[in-house]
């Protein structure tokens, strides 16, 4: 570890979004192709952390839509990668993937994606990679994007639009007699509007919802009619994101939920408003890595305990 000591030089370049594409490092990410921001952008997960900014002429939307999880390999000098029986498949990391500075040979640097492990199981098979022999370090690494975006058709005038597809008809949805009286509790309109992807044609919207600032729990409800049966989406333009958050799990802090190096008590009311909300309506509000550091006793669920071990664990540590 002594060979990587600095996070984050020039080697990551901002990311930039536009209406049609997303630029990272020169590789362009077509949202309507790729399948992370797909979801994110057009369905939004309750359960993924958003930051929501209304104004009278839009809803703005931060949020992060894709996270990578990889393991960081530095191989000693005359030992190559193929000399390793692998669980997955390491390949030589280029320059935008060594994060830190580092004094030996960049060609013994290789890492893996490993979106499909858990954290606990990413942190684990490092730890397991770092005891074999060849293996100067394996660091577990999690990189977040995140989008800046804001809602068409969503001003204080007109209120927000939903568009639902999946090829629902006006008739149909209009025929459903409990999402009738949900849009109606809401101020809303099932009716056509221009389809947002061909102005040519109409498509199947509901117009004129008043409350633009839980427009989140608002597509959910309407999602779990079984008419609309989650397609329902809103459209987003976007416009600029933030740059990437690298979080380095090797010295991960359970406990430390807002991510700021430190426990404190904001952390178990965090953990405590994840349970209660889990508890009431489903969904922790949390992301993976929140979730991972909420679980405090690591049994896989944020209960009031962990809340309460968190706040313990503060307190020790505020009197010490």
């Amino acid at each position: 570890m002594k060979r990587l000591k600095r996070i984050l030089a020039a080697a990551l370049s901002v990311l930039t979004l536009s209406a049609c594409s997303i630029t990272v490092n020169a590789e362009v990410i077509d949202p309507s192709e790729d399948e992370n921001i797909a979801k994110y952008d057009m369905l939004i997960d309750p359960n993924y952390p958003a930051e929501i900014t209304v104004s009278d002429y839009e809803v703005g939307s931060k949020f992060y839509y894709k996270n990578d999880k990889k393991i960081l390999l530095e191989f000693a000098d005359n030992v190559d990668v193929s000399d390793f029986n692998l669980k997955y498949d390491f390949e030589k990391a280029d320059h935008t993937m060594i994060w830190r500075e580092f004094t030996g040979n960049p060609d013994n640097f290789y890492a893996c994606n490993c979106v499909d492990l858990s954290i606990s199981e990413l942190i684990n098979y490092a730890a397991e990679l770092r005891e074999m022999d060849g293996i100067i370090t394996a660091e577990p690494v999690i990189i977040s994007y995140q989008a800046t975006c804001g809602l068409f058709n969503s001003s204080e005038k007109t209120g927000l639009t939903i568009s639902v597809g999946g090829g629902k008809s006006l008739d149909e949805l209009k025929a459903d007699k409990e999402l009738c009286a949900y849009v109606d509790s809401i101020g809303g309109v099932i009716t056509t509007c221009s389809d947002m992807l061909d102005s040519t044609k109409e498509a199947v919207c509901i117009t004129g919802i008043a409350d633009r600032e839980h427009f989140r729990e608002i597509i959910t409800k309407i999602n779990s009619f079984e008419s609309v049966n989650n397609n329902a989406f809103y459209s987003f333009y976007t416009l600029a994101s933030l740059s990437y958050k690298v979080r380095f799990l090797e010295n991960n802090q359970k406990g430390d939920i807002n991510d700021d190096g430190k426990i404190t008590a904001a952390d178990a009311s965090r953990a405590f408003s994840a349970y209660k909300k889990n508890y009431t309506s489903g969904g922790t509000g949390l992301s993976e890595l929140e979730l991972y550091n909420a679980d405090f006793n690591g049994d896989g669920k944020v209960t009031a305990e962990d809340a309460s071990g968190i706040f313990s664990c503060y307190k020790s540590i505020y009197k010490s």
